[in-house]
């Protein structure tokens, strides 16, 4: 038989190294490998379906698993940190913090403000060499996520460079009504 036999066990996994401090990190993260396994291993009549040496979870199933993993760390009071290829289209981080083509940044709540984690996007404001600067990175250019104090998490495919730009190539910004005029006010007798 070519594919791998999928098992299903009851109960939760045991993590005998690092017990969760709540069964909300464990639930999360369960709810998203679950999306993951039934979006990735079944058709729509629900046979097992594995692609044959491809990437075996869909892009798809990335913000799921940067979300889980990011609320798993902080909730074990561990730093996620997140490598992220700099070349992708639409991200904004600061020059001269790379190497390689990569840079790695600390999103722990200790480490940024206004963390944002949605639509495809994550986004902060963090200081580099005591200047404030504001973060923007699509998920697709992450590589991995990880604990710092562990490094146990998750590695991703290399992201492949979209060859033309997609319909939202930069972050929705909550502030942007779309115009370019600053609001103004007058006096009205």
């Amino acid at each position: 038989h070519p594919y791998p036999q999928l098992t299903t066990t009851t109960g939760p996994p045991s993590y005998p190294h690092y017990p969760l401090k709540t069964s909300k990190s464990l639930e999360m993260l369960q709810a998203a490998l679950k999306l993951v396994i039934l979006r990735t291993c079944t058709n729509l009549s629900g046979e097992c379906v594995v692609n044959r040496g491809m990437q075996l979870l869909p892009e798809s199933a990335k913000p799921f698993l940067l979300d889980s993993i990011h609320a798993w760390c902080v909730e074990q009071g561990y730093s996620p940190f997140i490598v992220v290829k700099i070349d992708y289209p639409g991200v904004e981080v600061p020059a001269g913090y790379d190497r390689d083509g990569r840079i790695v940044l600390d999103i722990s709540p200790a480490a940024v403000v206004g963390l944002q984690m949605a639509d495809g996007w994550i986004q902060f404001q963090a200081r580099f060499g005591g200047v404030a600067r504001r973060i923007a990175v699509p998920m697709a250019a992450v590589v991995a996520i990880y604990a710092a104090e562990t490094q146990e998490g998750m590695g991703f495919p290399e992201p492949v460079i979209p060859t033309s730009p997609g319909p939202e190539s930069t972050p929705k910004n909550p502030d942007d009504r779309g115009d370019t005029q600053r609001p103004s006010l007058r006096v009205i007798k």
